[in-house]
């Protein structure tokens, strides 16, 4: 959508949105019917039991993605990139070298306690990081965006942008002229150039990932009309000469090895088979909000990422007085292992953290936000309106941004639950 392009927005008002102005939601003037058919028609919503335990909704609205923030997210992506494969070189050289300060031996069994069965900070992989990293962020009061999570090893978030992006095409009425990040081409392009002309690959599937085995449907199929070919290895169905018989046939390129997998002779055989040819190094601990501290104190990071403390014994936290602060647990996912300091089990969480020797949570200072006022659809299909608070969940190259999609709930907490709705990005 050019400069200055007009919007047929919320409640029939026409709106010129130009390139400079702030970022907003704004009603895409969707049906409840047509998204209800369109997550039927994908797949998302295919059984009775799919739609019952994928319950988060899309919202008629979208995020419009004013031209300036784009610009800003994309310097934003290069300095995050840049800092993750910082810290990852300096992980190799503390490992590798023969003395060790006190705190390249905390940085190290950070390492050693995330790492998860697969790549130790000793790997021969160590000067490779993921291509495309998740990295959560908020927005605060003036508008700003702000890194909260950076979860390097979690591709889990690309089906969602395919779902998003998909919805804009097909439920918009204007669809065919409104422009997303259309993610999916872009991890294509960095499939071909890390693969070669070979175009086939094995996705490994934990029993523990099955909740999100709808969103990985619609991102194999959508690489698959990019002309990719794939097979599936699971965990329920592991059986060794099988997997064995898989990655013989596509030359053994993996897209990556789940972190959360329990058959620990899977995990073995994949590392021994694979693990030199995954599009994303199995690095587990760069997914670990423990590396935030260190990421916070890389160059021009400062600016990005609200104050991050470690909590131990060695470590010092500033006075929790003047401003709000939320811990996090180093290895969570969701609102697990997460207190704000308004909560009531945050005290004794922070007291007890802060009398052991390693740090396992970081403490973080609150970014303030302020909720969005946009349209929901209830439950019987009657357009709604609510304040709800957001967070995005963006998808970062060294290049810039190549993926936008927003979650929202009531409350702060906000992470993929049943009462959650999810929101396209329209890049204006």
């Amino acid at each position: 959508m050019a400069s200055g392009t007009r919007w047929q927005g919320a409640y029939g008002t026409e709106t010129v949105i130009g390139e400079n102005i702030m970022s907003t939601f704004r009603s895409l003037q969707t049906s409840a019917e047509s998204l209800d058919a369109y997550l039927v028609q994908t797949g998302y919503w295919s059984t009775e039991q799919r739609r019952e335990r994928n319950k988060c909704v899309l919202s008629p609205c979208g995020f419009f993605l004013s031209g300036d923030d784009r610009e800003k997210l994309d310097a934003m992506a290069r300095d995050t990139h840049a800092a993750l494969q910082q810290v990852s070189s300096d992980i190799y050289t503390a490992a590798q070298s023969k003395t060790q300060s006190r705190e390249s031996q905390k940085l190290l069994s950070i390492v050693r306690r995330c790492s998860r069965g697969l790549c130790d900070a000793k790997s021969a992989e160590m000067d490779r990081i993921p291509d495309v990293i998740k990295v959560d962020l908020v927005r605060d009061i003036r508008g700003q965006f702000r890194i909260v999570e950076v979860d390097a090893y979690n591709p889990r978030g690309l089906g969602f942008n395919v779902l998003l992006d998909n919805m804009v095409k097909k439920c918009v009425s204007e669809g065919g002229s409104v422009k997303t990040f259309d993610t999916i081409s872009h991890v294509a392009c960095l499939l071909r150039g890390w693969m070669g002309r070979l175009k086939a690959i094995a996705f490994i599937q934990s029993d523990h990932e099955r909740y999100y085995n709808p969103s990985f449907d619609l991102f194999y199929q959508a690489l698959q009309s990019h002309g990719f070919f794939y097979e599936i290895i699971r965990e329920s169905e592991f059986r060794v000469e099988t997997a064995r018989q898989i990655l013989s046939r596509i030359d053994h390129n993996v897209f990556m090895i789940p972190e959360s997998i329990e058959n620990v002779e899977m995990r073995d055989f994949l590392m021994q088979q694979g693990a030199g040819n995954c599009f994303m190094p199995p690095k587990a601990f760069l997914g670990s909000k423990l590396l935030l501290p260190y990421l916070r104190s890389m160059r021009d990071m400062k600016k990005h990422i609200p104050e991050t403390y470690h909590v131990s014994r060695y470590d010092n936290i500033p006075a929790l007085d003047d401003c709000e602060f939320i811990l996090k647990k180093g290895l969570s996912s969701g609102m697990r292992g997460v207190y704000f300091s308004s909560d009531v089990g945050f005290k004794d969480v922070l007291d007890g953290e802060r009398g052991k020797k390693r740090p396992s949570y970081v403490l973080q200072k609150v970014v303030e936000q302020k909720p969005e006022f946009v349209d929901i659809y209830d439950e019987n299909g009657n357009l709604t309106q609510g304040d709800y608070y957001f967070r995005y969940i963006a998808q970062f190259t060294r290049d810039g941004i190549i993926g936008l999609d927003i979650t929202g709930r009531p409350d702060r907490a906000v992470h993929g639950a049943k009462d959650c709705i999810m929101v396209p990005t329209i890049l204006v």
